[in-house]
């Protein structure tokens, strides 16, 4: 998996979208102090930013980014369940393997959603 993470960062770094990816280095970092609660709000956030960055880009509400930028019902219907599954981060502990699968989940969708931007350009 670790491919997959130096893709994604390759890819935000070509694009600018540099607060995604400090906010990815700041979910690996909490998770390796043993903060996973915090780690996987902070992979949430990630998500959340990428989400902003690009409506902005495009010229939409952040509000209405998932239904309008992506047109893929199914994919739509997943990367909310993921941004649903990621809010786990506001509970006060959670285990370890619920923050590692959260992490891998927020990450492969904003590789998807990266690769959905740059397909436009």
């Amino acid at each position: 998996m670790g491919e997959t993470k130096e893709e994604v960062k390759a890819l935000l770094e070509q694009l600018g979208l540099y607060e995604v990816q400090e906010g990815l280095n700041l979910a690996e970092e909490l998770y390796i102090k043993g903060e996973f609660a915090k780690s996987l709000w902070n992979a949430r956030k990630a998500l959340e930013d990428l989400f902003k960055l690009i409506a902005a880009r495009i010229g939409i509400d952040s509000k209405d980014f998932l239904s309008k930028f992506v047109k893929n019902k199914s994919a739509r219907e997943l990367i909310r369940k993921i941004y649903w599954y990621a809010c786990k981060g506001h509970e006060v502990e959670i285990s370890e393997h619920e923050a590692i699968f959260g992490y891998h989940l927020v990450l492969s969708a904003i590789y998807y959603l990266i690769l959905l931007f740059r397909s436009l350009a």
